[in-house]
């Protein structure tokens, strides 16, 4: 996706990606190679305060708004993960699984969060 988005926090809180990855080298929510793969990851002290929601929703939407807009969005979580509550709450559905975790995807088009712009 060339679009970037960011979201604007007085200091380092975390960061968040979606990229293509080939059939040959999948990472671990792979699900097809049209299906960007998502990471999160959030410093320990700004886990629970909504900056991960910040995060995946700037991405969500840049995924579905961007120059190159995707149909879908896929992750994993591992098992025990307080960030599966999140991800569910955006629209995540779990629909495969690799070892001891959860690959999830979200269809952007209907993502039941709201992320327009007023």
């Amino acid at each position: 996706m060339p679009t970037r988005t960011r979201v604007a926090l007085r200091r380092p809180t975390g960061a968040v990606w979606a990229r293509h990855l080939p059939e040959n080298e999948p990472g671990y929510g792979f699900i097809a190679p049209d299906v960007p793969e998502l990471t999160l990851g959030l410093l320990p002290e700004h886990r629970g305060r909504g900056h991960g929601r910040a995060l995946m929703e700037a991405l969500i939407q840049a995924a579905a708004e961007g120059l190159a807009p995707v149909a879908r969005l896929s992750l994993s979580v591992e098992d025990g993960n307080p960030a599966v509550h999140l991800y569910t709450a955006l629209g995540f559905s779990r629909v495969g699984r690799n070892g001891n975790s959860d690959t999830m995807v979200l269809d952007v088009q209907t993502c039941p969060t709201p992320l327009k712009n007023p």
